[in-house]
């Protein structure tokens, strides 16, 4: 093979690696997209914890949308720690309201004469 002939070979080679770059940042590029709008998504949901008063439904909904998320998504998430405290409080709620409705009945008085 003489030298222009390698030399045609190499700048092919360089060509498809140049080509494989470009596709593999375009590929990179979609991903960070979909992992920002995942975690956008997720964030949102936090974010729209009433904190004075959570209820169950957006805890709960906020808590699967996060654990849905993957290692790099929820890396883009920074409100996590309001969605603890809301599940912590909300608990506290959830349990001291419990304690207050399960109070065992009172006993009968029994009837006098039977």
């Amino acid at each position: 093979m003489g030298l222009s002939a390698f030399n045609r070979v190499r700048e092919q080679r360089a060509r498809e690696a140049a080509i494989a770059d470009k596709e593999a940042q375009k590929k990179q590029a979609a991903k960070e997209k979909a992992d920002r709008a995942a975690a956008g998504a997720a964030s949102k949901l936090i974010a729209a914890i009433d904190t004075e008063n959570p209820d169950a439904v957006s805890v709960v909904g906020a808590r699967v949308s996060y654990n849905a998320l993957t290692a790099d998504q929820t890396a883009l998430v920074d409100n996590t720690d309001k969605l603890a405290q809301a599940e912590k409080d909300l608990l506290k709620r959830l349990v001291s309201s419990a304690g207050e409705t399960e109070k065992p009945p009172a006993k009968k008085k029994q009837a006098q004469g039977q």
